[in-house]
């Protein structure tokens, strides 16, 4: 699924589907958010809660009165924990994601009240997350204290962007500027942009593995790292600690070219396409 957020700065409003993100918005969706002025939006692949237009996201819905949209990348671990806490106090949910269990945390009144209300919400939470908050005043950006998934920021001028990838600025003529840190968060608004901390410094750092052997884009910069390059050296260390005699290399597109080329050039072995993508078809 996917879905998006946006505010003028009065009001908010915002649209999910199921399907892929060309399915979802067509160009008469496109048309009505344009005089917009701030958005946040989400690409969903289903990990905690069914596949569903129920747990699409963002999710947006009014808080104290106040409207507020969220976004989650990641899986909160102990979601189903918090959940039962609080269903047992009368609270309903509407979806079956972790994602809405952050609303919660937010709503209660033990946490409203507070200054830091934001931060303390964010003390419960276990596992891994960046989330996007859009209100009518501000954007907010964060990253778990163990930074396990990745979450860059882009600069255009006096405007802002937050991305789960680098590659995205280089499409929309934004500079990537730097990653959001592990436990920072960003707020966004018509003063320019401000963050702070939730979790010290000194966290253990968590980095999923994953992201730069296969879910990142080869262009992207995550971790301080070269996708493209650090997944070529991995098939030099490759053909260097598990070599094999072969009549060529060989990989899986697209995941493993990057990983296949740096084989191929460590070990001499002829580099050959032996599976050719269908580009015009999901």
């Amino acid at each position: 699924s996917a879905g998006v957020a946006c505010t003028d700065g009065c009001r908010m409003d915002g649209h999910v589907g199921m399907g892929l993100v060309t399915e979802v918005f067509n160009r008469s969706v496109i048309e009505r958010f344009r005089p917009y002025r701030s958005a946040i939006g989400h690409v969903r692949y289903s990990t905690l809660g069914s596949s569903n237009i129920k747990n699409a996201q963002p999710l947006l819905i009014h808080l104290r009165g106040k409207p507020i949209a969220v976004a989650l990348n990641g899986q909160i671990t102990n979601a189903a924990q918090l959940r039962k806490e609080y269903e047992s106090k009368g609270s309903i949910f509407t979806t079956s994601t972790d994602t809405e269990i952050i609303l919660h945390l937010l709503a209660d009144p033990r946490h409203a009240t507070l200054e830091d209300a934001l931060e303390h919400s964010l003390g419960h939470l276990e596992g891994a997350y960046c989330l996007l908050f859009l209100t009518p005043r501000e954007l907010i950006a964060l990253r778990d204290p163990g930074g396990f998934k990745p979450l860059c920021l882009g600069q255009q001028g006096n405007t802002w962007a937050v991305s789960s990838e680098s590659c995205a600025f280089d499409h929309t003529g934004f500079h990537f500027t730097k990653e959001v840190e592990p436990g920072e968060i960003v707020r966004i608004n018509r003063f320019g942009l401000a963050s702070n901390r939730f979790a010290p410094r000194e966290c253990p750092r968590s980095h999923c593995i994953f992201e730069l052997i296969y879910f990142a884009r080869e262009d992207s910069f995550i971790f301080g790292k070269s996708v493209y390059l650090f997944r070529k050296s991995l098939g030099r260390m490759l053909a260097r600690e598990g070599a094999v005699p072969a009549d060529m290399v060989m990989s899986v597109p697209s995941g493993g070219d990057s990983a296949a080329l740096g084989y191929h050039e460590e070990s001499g072995i002829p580099l050959e396409h032996g599976f050719v993508r269908n580009r015009y078809i999901g």
